[in-house]
């Protein structure tokens, strides 16, 4: 009704009253319907709405209506508690700027080194400096197929395959190793209930720093420490090789190697220790060939230095021959790997990604439980899983005192897919640093 009434305003006044003849109706209107409703106005009110209707127009698509000073034209907006703010932003690594960092930390501190970091198993980064055998020993640069002893680092590689070995037989890491021992071994009072799992994470109690047989045979019979309570000890990885043989069935658990002559038995005993020695080794070692190295595409693995692999050296200088640290088979589980940079990115890729050795589901959860590996490394990319291996012959004398060489190799799975290796074939001299240190100093300065 109200649009009704102003158009029959407008329509009466122009039909009574000359002064609106020549005012023309707005667009669209036309002559009143025939159901208005005629409202009679006075002059006084048709004179004023003459006046609004001849006055000028404003337009509005092109002249901006005033704005009052303090008022804002538009909603306010009330902020939405219930939505969290924006997680941070997790820092990446430069690789230029890490590069920079770890050449400058190693290139006057060791004899050479060999480095590679891959993202999602392509190569991002790869440095080889110095010599891996120095002027007295052949003059050999770096490469990252050079190999070189792993020291410890070789755990990882152990319990990848104790993991693989045990899984695919249906055996629970939590199963005791009391079935799976040498029949003629003496078992300590606090031993019969150690665990596959207790021995890969380092919490078996074992504390030796040991990994041969026959010290891993008689610290089992005679240690009663507290299971379950971390104590790092090579012992635990040695033991894990001689598993491998009953497990495998490579070696009759109650087998006992008689010797092909008349002996006293103390020495038959010692016949028969290294008898298991042998066997679990070969055991160990052709089953890690098969089931971890070469699903890797690496092949050919030793713990014998074969053709011209690094030597180790105490510093830069090369007063000294290099030091071989020859066959270490006897340590196979805890060291003895004899692997270049390329070779170990290549197991840690196919173990990582590829699901050829263990799904990479779970390989995944076996790396975060650090299996084979030390304590993480927290940054504000995320957590390291790392392993670091290193071997030093003790001392000897050379022609200008004592000295000691040494044999240092790091593997990292980095935040952001990221695998890092590091080998180097002395200690960082003159400023003593820890090789582990000095790749993490790097690595996080490198953060952004």
């Amino acid at each position: 009704m109200k649009l009704a009434r102003s158009i029959s305003v407008i329509t009466l006044l122009s039909v009574s009253s000359g002064a609106f003849a020549s005012v023309p109706l707005p667009s669209g209107t036309t002559t009143r319907p025939p159901t208005s409703v005629v409202i009679k106005v006075t002059p006084e009110e048709a004179a004023s709405v003459e006046a609004s209707i001849k006055a000028p127009k404003i337009a509005m698509a092109g002249v901006p209506l005033p704005r009052p000073t303090g008022v804002s034209l538009h909603p306010a907006v009330t902020p939405d508690l219930d939505t969290p703010p924006p997680p941070p932003r997790t820092p990446k690594l430069n690789v230029g700027q890490f590069h920079a960092r770890i050449h400058g930390a190693l290139k006057d501190e060791t004899r050479g080194y060999a480095l590679g970091l891959r993202k999602g198993g392509a190569p991002v980064l790869s440095l080889a400096w110095d010599v891996a055998r120095a002027r007295l020993d052949g003059n050999k640069a770096w490469t990252l197929d050079t190999r070189m002893h792993i020291g410890q680092a070789s755990e990882h590689i152990t319990a990848i395959a104790m993991v693989r070995m045990l899984e695919e037989r249906g055996i629970s890491l939590d199963a005791r190793i009391g079935d799976y021992l040498p029949s003629y071994w003496t078992v300590g009072a606090n031993n019969e209930g150690v665990t596959f799992r207790e021995l890969i994470t380092h919490r078996s109690g074992l504390d030796r720093i040991w990994a041969d047989y026959a010290t891993v045979r008689a610290e089992f019979a005679a240690y009663n420490n507290d299971r379950n309570k971390p104590s790092w000890s090579p012992a635990n990885y040695g033991l894990l090789r001689v598993l491998s043989g009953t497990v495998t069935g490579a070696v009759n658990k109650d087998a006992w190697f008689a010797a092909p002559i008349a002996i006293n038995p103390a020495t038959e005993r010692a016949f028969n220790d290294g008898m298991w020695d042998a066997k679990t080794t070969d055991a160990f070692l052709s089953y890690a060939r098969t089931k971890v190295f070469a699903p890797s595409g690496v092949s050919a693995v030793t713990t014998v230095p074969v053709g011209n692999p690094a030597l180790a050296y105490p510093t830069k200088w090369d007063t000294l021959p290099g030091w071989d640290s020859g066959d270490l088979k006897r340590w196979l589980g805890a060291l003895a790997f004899r692997l270049s940079v390329n070779e170990v990115l290549d197991v840690m890729s196919t173990y990582r990604r590829k699901g050829t050795i263990l799904s990479a589901t779970r390989a995944k959860q076996l790396i975060e439980a650090n299996y084979g590996l030390l304590e993480p490394i927290e940054t504000p990319a995320g957590k390291i899983h790392w392993q670091f291996g290193f071997y030093t012959d003790g001392y000897r004398d050379g022609s200008g005192g004592t000295f000691s060489s040494a044999e240092q190799a790091i593997l990292m799975y980095l935040p952001d897919d990221m695998e890092l290796v590091v080998l180097v074939n002395s200690y960082l001299y003159p400023s003593q640093k820890k090789l582990d240190e000095v790749v993490r100093a790097a690595y996080v300065a490198s953060l952004q």
